[in-house]
């Protein structure tokens, strides 16, 4: 670091110490969580390929427009694949939750009602 280390110093110095309820309510409202329904895994290498096939798209029209002579149709340099944007780790939570609280006892609530007011 050399000479910048005074810099980062004095930064660690200005910034207050969280405790952990601070942090994680931080955490919760800083992180972001992908939530288009594919695993974490698959988004990392989905995200690459769409940005790649949309890129080719639009190099192949241009491509194909410069061998009739024309000029590339505007639209198609607006059209480039965007990611949507993450929910809140805080949000996605609270949805997680939601839905287990209401899967429990589902199975019993399921049954009762095919007992009761089913069939007559």
């Amino acid at each position: 670091m050399g000479d910048r280390s005074h810099l980062l110093n004095a930064r660690l110095a200005k910034r207050k110490r969280m405790g952990p309820r601070e942090k994680k309510r931080a955490s919760l409202s800083r992180d972001g969580r992908n939530d288009y329904g594919q695993s974490d895994k698959a988004a990392r290498k989905a995200i690459p390929r769409n940005k790649a096939k949309a890129n080719r798209r639009i190099r192949r029209a241009a491509d194909s427009a410069a061998v009739v002579g024309e000029t590339p149709p505007p639209r198609l340099a607006k059209s480039r694949w965007q990611k949507a944007p993450d929910r809140r780790l805080g949000a996605y939570i609270a949805t997680q939750v939601r839905a287990r609280e209401n899967r429990v006892g589902g199975k019993a609530r399921r049954h009762s009602a095919a007992t009761s007011g089913g069939m007559s």
